[in-house]
């Protein structure tokens, strides 16, 4: 958790890393199931064959990818944010 109190998951099922904030609300979902060779532009960057660990900055995260015997480190960019009225 960071300073947002959002949780970083390794969602294996999906062979992606989600993020949820406090209330268990999903915020994104990176990745896919796959190896780096995967990889193309047209889709998801981001392959995943079964994710061991997550570590999260505010630049960067960090997922070990343990069958594929790599740690992959994606950068984060912020590009959007809303602001709702208070009821």
């Amino acid at each position: 958790m960071g300073y947002w109190a959002r949780t970083w998951i390794g969602a294996n099922q999906l062979g992606s890393l989600i993020v949820l904030d406090a209330n268990g609300n999903l915020i994104g979902r990176f990745g896919r199931y796959g190896n780096v060779d995967d990889a193309d532009e047209a889709h998801d960057r981001l392959h995943f064959a079964w994710i061991r660990a997550v570590a999260v900055s505010d630049t960067a995260a960090y997922v070990v990818d343990q069958p594929n015997r790599r740690i992959v480190r994606a950068a984060l960019q912020y590009a959007a944010e809303e602001t709702i009225a208070r009821s």
